[in-house]
């Protein structure tokens, strides 16, 4: 009885609304989201804000049907609970984006909760808390042509941060370990889930 397209997908290709942004810190973002955060549902400058972290199985664009946080502010809504939903997911991202994101722009809407959602892009490359898709465009443009970009003098080079001798599961956990504590000392709640 389930309806394909609307409530489940299968063999679909891979659709979502473009990241449109080069960011500094997370390697890529989306122009429209407000502090790249999509707001679900309506919003309320006198509801408390929940935001939502994680890669494909959270961004809100992914093959055009809802998103788990989409579903929640509807159940919201629906029970006239006083919090507004704002989805921070992105395909493709991993926790090391996500504790940066929750850094910089998350701490700045003063959620009273914080939904992580992750784990399956953190598995299949080397963990860094830099972001790869930022070094491999600036690697890139260093060996374009042969030649140095006129965007990097002569004497630098690319960085991503120390290696580290995690592996990507422990990595994973150091990063939800840690957002955990930074919520924690800003008295807000936080809530990490594994994908299965």
């Amino acid at each position: 009885g389930l309806k394909a397209g609307s409530e489940f997908v299968h063999a679909a290709p891979l659709r979502h609304h473009e990241c449109d942004a080069v960011d500094s810190l997370l390697g890529y973002s989306r122009l429209t989201d407000k502090n790249g955060f999509k707001p679900m549902g309506n919003c309320d400058e006198k509801k408390k804000n929940i935001i939502c972290l994680g890669g494909s199985t959270t961004d809100y664009s992914l093959f055009g049907i809802p998103s788990w946080p989409e579903y929640l502010s509807k159940l919201f809504s629906r029970d006239n609970l006083p919090f507004n939903i704002l989805n921070g997911g992105v395909i493709g991202y991993n926790s090391s984006q996500e504790l940066l994101k929750l850094l910089r722009d998350g701490l700045e809407l003063a959620p009273t909760l914080v939904i992580s959602y992750s784990g399956v892009n953190d598995l299949g490359y080397t963990p860094m808390l830099g972001n790869k898709y930022l070094y491999e465009i600036l690697e890139n443009a260093i060996t374009e042509n042969n030649s140095k970009s006129i965007l990097l003098a002569d004497n630098l080079s690319v960085s991503c941060g120390t290696n580290t001798s995690l592996d990507s599961a422990d990595y994973w956990y150091r990063n939800e370990t840690t957002m955990n504590n930074i919520c924690r000392g800003y008295e807000i709640s936080f809530l990490g889930i594994l994908q299965p």
